[in-house]
């Protein structure tokens, strides 16, 4: 499994209260998308460049390209002003695990700067 890339419009003209387009490229491999939780953590930065207090939302797969490729979609509001990051999270989800984070196992792309 390996997050391929993410993409979001230039921030160029970004307002408080605007919504956000988010496309994530997502290889499975030998996976399924009902293998994997796919979610986006978003929020302020700190001084040290951290998502301060992160708002997490649900990215919902909007194709299959083939080849193990899915590409899914999101949308999100801008809450604030100043620089904000964006981190894409995948967790592993079963119907037998207890707590999304029994497992231990996380992938995803380092924080991206909004603004």
């Amino acid at each position: 499994m390996r997050v391929e890339a993410v993409e979001i419009p230039p921030p160029n003209g970004l307002t408080v209260g605007a919504e956000l387009p988010v496309t994530v490229r997502l290889r499975l491999g030998e996976l399924s998308p009902k293998d994997v939780t796919v979610q986006l953590c978003y929020g302020p930065l700190d001084t040290d460049q951290q998502i301060q207090d992160p708002i997490i939302e649900p990215v919902t797969r909007a194709e299959h390209n083939g080849d193990g490729l899915y590409v899914y979609q999101a949308s999100i509001p801008l809450q604030s002003s100043g620089l904000n990051g964006l981190a894409v999270r995948v967790m592993p989800r079963h119907e037998a695990f207890a707590d999304p984070y029994e497992t231990r196992l996380l992938a995803g792309l380092p924080e991206t700067r909004l603004g």
